[in-house]
């Protein structure tokens, strides 16, 4: 399930303007009947062979890393009109796309092998060859995001073990990567051009559900700064320029209890947090498109509850009550302009990724 609401009156995200998306791409699918196709939503861009990591908007075209199981991860650009489709990078055992993906008005960032090593790259939008900006040995970049002058990522030196994780930095020109926070705990991690903010403390499955907290210190250096504490399972963190934004995940069992998950927002300016969107049971995206916040849940994964939704693309447009756009298999992306909204779909036992729109 995919679930929206405003940010704030009038705020606007990064992408201007802010506003709801116009129309839905041939309109949304019924929440009845849990055995309809739900990958019929929206306007399909392209089908690409892989599943599918992180995503960005790139003028006309949107920007993706794919993983393939056992072959290399690759970078690929598809046209939003006709879907065409261009490899940028990787695809090779020289370069495999093992990391996550972030970019600035000039570059795209991501992490990858080289057969030997893994490290950061860096790539012109323009095309060309990507350039290793920064080598992280045997860690991988678990999540990545930039500032004007330095690349931000969760280094994740056991991959058997993804919650022992470290926030690192590098120049964008390139560098000795340094350790921003010294957490081995770190889940997702946003940055703007005074600070660094991450989530922590996903804590045991059976254990007490708000021992996560979101942190910030300023990009010059110094002490972490607690902003929310006692926060239930953060993840996915992203930023708008004014707020913070991320999932809870809340304490969900096998058995899906005791509480579902939720969006919570905090103004960079100062203030307690506040949860925008409840009932979620499986949360795993988000993304901020103008003044609107998408979040993907998949309800389905829980097998004592009521039939769910399996990734409804819901959007609550200046009213308290979600409303659903479209029906999706699983939701692995969402990117946004603030009149437009992108998403990648692809079923959990095969390696199609679907890229679609609601325009």
């Amino acid at each position: 399930m995919i679930v929206g609401c405003t940010t704030s009156s009038g705020s606007g995200g990064p992408g201007g303007g802010g506003g709801s998306p116009a129309g839905t791409g041939g309109g949304p699918a019924s929440s009845s009947g849990s055995g309809e196709s739900y990958a019929t939503a929206g306007r399909l861009i392209a089908q690409l062979s892989g599943r599918d990591g992180q995503m960005v908007l790139d003028g006309a075209s949107l920007v993706l890393r794919l993983s393939q199981d056992g072959g290399p991860g690759r970078l690929v650009r598809v046209a939003i009109d006709s879907g065409a489709v261009t490899v940028l990078a990787g695809g090779t055992p020289a370069l495999d796309l093992t990391g996550t993906l972030a970019a600035d008005a000039q570059r795209f960032y991501f992490g990858a092998s080289d057969g030997s090593d893994n490290g950061i790259y860096s790539l012109p939008r323009s095309g060309g060859t990507p350039v290793k900006i920064a080598d992280t040995g045997d860690g991988v970049a678990a999540g990545m995001t930039i500032n004007a002058t330095a690349l931000y990522w969760l280094d994740e030196q056991d991959p058997t073990q993804s919650y022992k994780r470290m926030v690192m930095s590098v120049p964008l020109a390139g560098g000795t990567p340094t350790v921003v926070a010294g957490t081995d705990e770190a889940t997702s991690v946003a940055a703007d051009d005074t600070s660094v903010y991450w989530t922590a403390g996903m804590g045991l499955p059976d254990g007490p559900p708000d021992v996560g907290a979101v942190f910030s210190v300023p990009i010059a250096g110094g002490t972490p700064t607690i902003l929310a504490a006692g926060r239930q399972y953060p993840v996915a963190l992203t930023t708008d320029g004014a707020s913070l934004y991320w999932l809870e995940l809340g304490q969900t069992h096998v058995d899906c209890s005791p509480g579902p998950g939720s969006v919570t927002k905090l103004a960079l300016g100062g203030g307690a947090p506040e949860t925008i969107v409840t009932g979620l049971v499986s949360a795993h995206a988000l993304g901020v498109a103008g003044s609107n916040v998408y979040v993907a849940d998949s309800g389905g994964f829980c097998n004592d509850r009521p039939p769910a939704p399996i990734g409804s693309f819901i959007a609550v447009e200046g009213s308290a009550s979600p409303q659903t756009l479209a029906k999706v298999e699983f939701v692995g992306s969402i990117v946004g302009d603030g009149s437009k909204v992108y998403f990648t779909n692809s079923a959990y036992s095969a390696e199609i990724v679907e890229l679609r729109a609601l325009e």
